[in-house]
């Protein structure tokens, strides 16, 4: 077997698709070359996988030239012919799913020709299902741009219509277009810089950012009442919640808009504002105060009403998503609402990893729950499959032998903890300046406790103002205030 283009876009087609294309090649509007079409056919036999020890090239070139001495170029350019029709295949089976640029590009067609009057029509059909769409994500503006701009082309043979409300609908178009997909670029660029360390000298994104005056900006739009400024606020407040992380008002603007226009979103829109939301108090303001693990919790549960995970049809529950919520609820002591968010999603994650989800949320269900044994016996039947995994069952492991004043286990484990992370190198820093930190505070604790002496206060003020996101914050900072 070869490496070909040809043969790896074939590989991209369904069985369905790979019949169409037989007929496609066969058919002379589209190919008048026999010798592509016999390729193709010793080609097909083995699909899917194209991975028969007989798909090589010279076997190949006797199926399309039997009795002719073997000629590179000759089967080179064969392949180069069968590869440009699967490429116009291809673009034609997107074309036809898409009904929008179907009927745009004919109307573009009888504005070249002349014929303005059918052109008018479908542009003015396609608008008005634009606006059906009622719908406020970048691409709903760009088409709505490209159509309104193409209206225009149709208007200018006529020189006495007045094209004012075109223009301004054009200009109204363009400019939300930019707005909305700006502010996700420049997104973009700021988590590339956190997780890349990407930070280019000049950044034309944040030159502009910093010269333009985006909040009188908005505030000009809501004084006249302008339909879309809640949702440019939005897209503000979203940039705005990652740079200037210790701001609440970001963040408290955003959920009002986002509970009162989520309708204006897409799905991949809602995930988007419940990404921001969830990041911005996970990030910095629940470090600021305990009452935005709450803030977050109104959060996860409206956007889970909303039912956007899985993300998309036929996928599965992000795991870390899972995980995220359903502790935010633990973290909040919403029992009921963590079991029955347990019930309904967990059919959701994906099949090799619910048994194991379930035996790790019943462990911390029956640990707030202050069932210790069960808790142990769950946590026994957790398969250790990651590093993050492994470090937060010990945790949950010393949790439940300090409640059940398991002192000797508690010791013994914070050792073999200690070990454990000396012996594994590769895992990321980030996460080893968070364990260190739990470790740290758990190990006062349980020294504080065995020798019975108070906590040392600086400790306690440590652990209160450590913003590295340590695991079981709260737990770890409720033992400190009882040893004070």
């Amino acid at each position: 077997m070869f490496s070909n283009i040809a043969i790896d876009l074939l590989k991209t087609l369904s069985k369905e698709e790979l019949k169409k294309f037989d007929v496609f090649l066969n058919s002379p509007y589209f190919n008048t070359n026999a010798a592509v079409v016999r390729l193709f056919n010793a080609i097909k036999k083995h699909a899917p996988d194209f991975i028969d020890k007989s798909l090589t090239r010279e076997k190949l070139f006797t199926k399309v030239y039997p009795g002719k001495d073997y000629s590179e170029l000759s089967l080179r350019t064969r392949l180069s012919e069968l590869t440009d029709l699967l490429r116009k295949f291809i673009s034609i089976q997107y074309f036809e799913q898409d009904d929008f640029y179907k009927k745009f590009y004919f109307a573009r067609e009888m504005n070249k020709r002349e014929k303005y009057k059918i052109a008018e029509k479908f542009l003015l059909e396609l608008l008005d299902e634009n606006k059906k769409r009622n719908n406020v994500d970048p691409p709903v503006f760009f088409e709505k741009s490209e159509l309104v701009n193409e209206l225009m082309t149709t208007y200018r043979g006529d020189a006495n219509r007045d094209t004012s409300e075109r223009n301004m609908e054009l200009g109204d178009a363009l400019l939300n277009y930019f707005y909305s997909y700006f502010f996700q670029i420049a997104n973009d660029m700021l988590y590339n810089e956190a997780i890349f360390k990407h930070k280019p000298e000049f950044n034309i994104i944040e030159e502009f950012i910093n010269a333009f005056d985006f909040q009188n900006f908005l505030m000009r739009l809501k004084k006249h009442n302008y339909e879309n400024q809640p949702i440019m606020e939005m897209y503000y407040r979203m940039y705005m919640s990652r740079i200037d992380k210790n701001n609440p008002e970001h963040f408290k603007i955003l959920k009002e808009l986002s509970f009162e226009h989520y309708r204006k979103f897409d799905k991949i829109g809602l995930f988007n504002l419940w990404v921001f939301l969830s990041n911005a108090i996970n990030g910095s303001l629940q470090y600021i105060d305990s009452k935005y693990n709450y803030e977050l919790f109104e959060v996860n549960k409206f956007f889970v009403g909303l039912k956007i995970f899985p993300l998309y049809p036929g996928s599965y529950f992000f795991q870390s998503f899972f995980d995220n919520i359903f502790t935010n609820m633990i973290t909040c002591k919403e029992i009921d609402f963590a079991e029955k968010f347990l019930e309904e999603y967990l059919h959701l994650l994906q099949p090799e990893m619910r048994e194991n989800s379930e035996m790790y949320c019943k462990a911390i269900l029956e640990l707030n729950k202050k069932n210790y044994d069960a808790s142990l016996n769950y946590l026994s039947k957790v398969k250790l499959t990651d590093t993050v995994l492994k470090i937060r069952v010990r945790l949950y492991y010393f949790i439940n032998y300090y409640e059940t004043e398991s002192f000797e286990a508690c010791l013994s484990l914070m050792d073999s903890f200690k070990h454990f992370l000396k012996s594994n190198k590769k895992i990321p820093e980030y996460l080893i300046e968070r364990v260190n930190s739990t470790l740290k505070y758990c190990s006062s604790i349980i020294n504080a406790r065995i020798n019975n002496k108070k906590l040392d206060y600086a400790i306690y003020k440590e652990a209160n103002g450590n913003k590295t996101g340590y695991w079981s914050r709260e737990w770890i900072i409720k033992k400190m205030g009882e040893l004070i």
